[in-house]
């Protein structure tokens, strides 16, 4: 597959949804070695089993790289924590029906470089940093009603 300007990212989250797509998260836009310090993108990117190439889906709410990703078992998908101008709490839910991202509860802190996998009734946020190392696990619960947007 050719690279495409799109595609130079780091410290991206990647997912594979139910349909068999791949989504790509935020990220930087550019290695810290540069002259510029890097920013984070609220840029998605899709890619369809067979193609070859990426396209644009809709953008995150918040802009975010070092961040971690996880497939419900409906399919929609959170995008968990990250870096944006600092470390942040924020959580958004991607729904793939309405093509629609939505800010819920945040973390109960901020953290970035973490990951989080799902056993289908809860989503675990493991490790990370934010001032420190941390080494704690945040729980979310996957059903509906525990999963309220922010106002």
């Amino acid at each position: 597959m050719p690279e495409t300007a799109a595609l130079r990212r780091y410290m991206a989250a990647a997912v594979t949804l139910p349909d068999g797509r791949m989504m790509l998260t935020g990220g930087y836009d550019r290695p810290w070695k540069e002259k510029a310090a890097p920013q984070p993108l609220n840029t998605v990117l899709l890619l369809s089993p067979g193609e070859s190439r990426w396209y644009a889906g809709p953008t995150m709410n918040l802009a975010r790289a070092r961040h971690a990703a996880v497939v419900l078992p409906d399919g929609r998908v959170l995008v968990i924590g990250g870096y944006s101008q600092n470390a942040t709490a924020s959580v958004e839910l991607y729904d793939p029906h309405q093509e629609t991202w939505t800010f819920i509860d945040p973390l109960d802190q901020p953290r970035y470089d973490h990951v989080a996998t799902t056993d289908g009734r809860f989503v675990y946020v493991v490790g990370g940093s934010s001032q420190s190392m941390l080494s704690g696990v945040e729980v979310i619960p996957v059903d509906r009603s525990a999963i309220v947007s922010q106002p």
